[in-house]
């Protein structure tokens, strides 16, 4: 038996360990695998796509040769004719298609746009104006109304100093500002514990300090329920 080199495929006597045109070892003949004799071509699956080819083409050609055209013609003509008389409105690609399969006078013409408004006549009396809808009533509060006063400081006559010549401080109260701006509510007054500065000078076993005032909690103003 001989052996075929897998590279060059040459032929080699069986003893042989080298292959006499490459050189290559050859494999070991009982783990050479078989080799086939040649590689030939799928001559049976050929023929059977050509067979398949050729009964295809038959029963297209027989198809078309029985279809009757005149007929389908006359359907399509029929077709169209309902869609006249039913008034419908073909898109543009069903129009496009009709006329690239069928005659061009089985197509139905596109239908026609609504005619436009006629202008009024010259003696007609004019439109009367369009009504203009009333605006939304809105439910926010109404922004409440203040009033300013001027409120001196009841401790240092608005001077912003207490004393006499001889010893002059800051006021206490005001702090030496003399007085303050007061923003009054319309059902507001001012405090009459404070007089409207909002704070008090106090002596509580000790010196004077100023303290915000009880009865109108620092605000200046109160307002009466009563």
């Amino acid at each position: 038996m001989r052996r075929i080199c897998p590279d060059c495929r040459a032929d080699n006597r069986p003893e042989a360990v080298h292959c006499c045109a490459c050189g290559r070892k050859l494999p070991d003949p009982a783990f050479d695998p078989p080799h086939p004799a040649g590689r030939g071509r799928p001559v049976g699956r050929l023929l059977a796509a050509a067979v398949l080819l050729l009964a295809g083409g038959m029963a297209l050609y027989e198809a078309r040769r029985r279809v009757d055209w005149g007929d389908t013609r006359g359907r399509a003509a029929q077709g169209a004719d309902f869609v006249k008389s039913a008034g419908g409105r073909m898109t543009d690609a069903m129009r496009r298609w009709q006329a690239k399969w069928f005659s061009p006078d089985l197509v139905p013409p596109p239908a026609a746009d609504t005619p436009p408004t006629p202008p009024p006549a010259a003696d007609s009396p004019p439109a009367p104006p369009e009504a203009v809808a009333p605006l939304p009533a809105t439910n926010a509060p109404p922004a409440p109304a203040v009033r300013k006063v001027a409120i001196q400081c009841p401790r240092c006559g608005g001077v912003g100093v207490e004393g006499d010549s001889t010893a002059r401080a800051t006021c206490k109260l005001c702090v030496g500002a003399g007085g303050r701006e007061l923003i009054l509510p319309l059902d507001a007054e001012a405090c009459t514990a404070c007089g409207g500065m909002g704070y008090v000078v106090r002596s509580e076993h000790g010196p004077e300090q100023r303290r915000v005032c009880k009865l109108c909690a620092g605000r200046g103003f109160v307002v009466r329920k009563y």
